[in-house]
């Protein structure tokens, strides 16, 4: 069944208003008609199950037949700060951390980012981030910030457990870490760009209680590390 994100405030006495692209969408690409089922989800984690009840030149008008927790949301917020890639690998990025669960993404200019893209390029990072929570039916659209500097992600993120992946660490891998701990509700994530991260970067981010890893011992490409280290952390802490 397809699934569409509203906000709350289009949700009135049973019935709730699609608004925006999604108008199109549904009436010209999926081409559904009235009394057609479909998802809504107030990027929340509330699901409403309803029909539609009619057509109108800019909004769709749905009945909201049932109201229940979206099942589908971790109990944990995995923020991943992503040094920007070459090309279009930061939109597979995107994709794949938002299917494993990923809350938060954060584009990150490390000094060997050869890629430096302006902000404008987040509208299309979000729109990637938005498809992909509606394919895997997420609770809510996992948001992509602005980019950020290396020592501004470093210092804004805020988390029980912070991890950076650094491919010359030899002593602490994942194994080491003790995901089993309830208090951890909150873990922040580093993985650098194609060349990897600088020294001076790495012992900043140590500085600000980031724990170095290894991924082992075959070095991971950037855009397979990401979703690798999400997965791992899903599994350790019973998310998948």
């Amino acid at each position: 069944m397809a699934r569409f994100y509203i906000n709350k405030e289009q949700i009135s006495e049973g019935k709730a208003i699609i608004q925006g692209k999604d108008v199109n969408h549904i009436k010209n690409v999926l081409r559904m008609k009235v009394q057609d089922s479909l998802e809504l989800c107030d990027n929340e984690n509330t699901l409403y199950n309803g029909r539609i009840a009619g057509f109108h030149p800019n909004f769709i008008e749905v009945f909201i037949d049932t109201v229940s927790e979206n099942q589908t949301e971790p109990d944990i917020k995995l923020t991943v700060l992503q040094c920007i890639p070459k090309g279009d690998k930061m939109s597979t990025i995107i994709q794949k951390c938002v299917e494993l669960g990923v809350s938060e993404i954060i584009p990150v200019l490390s000094h060997r980012c050869v890629s430096r893209p302006e902000n404008k390029k987040v509208i299309r990072w979000n729109a990637v981030s938005e498809e992909a929570a509606k394919q895997c039916k997420r609770g809510i659209i996992p948001r992509v910030t602005d980019i950020m500097s290396f020592q501004e992600a470093v210092d804004a993120a805020d988390a029980d457990l912070k991890i950076i992946c650094y491919e010359l660490e030899n002593e602490r891998t994942l194994h080491d870490i003790d995901f089993s701990n309830e208090k951890i509700k909150t873990v922040a994530v580093i993985v650098g760009p194609e060349g990897g991260l600088e020294e001076k970067e790495v012992e900043y981010a140590c500085n600000k209680q980031f724990f170095p890893v290894s991924l082992g011992k075959r070095i991971l490409r950037t855009e397979t590390a990401a979703p690798t280290v999400a997965g791992i952390i899903m599994y350790c802490m019973k998310q998948i």
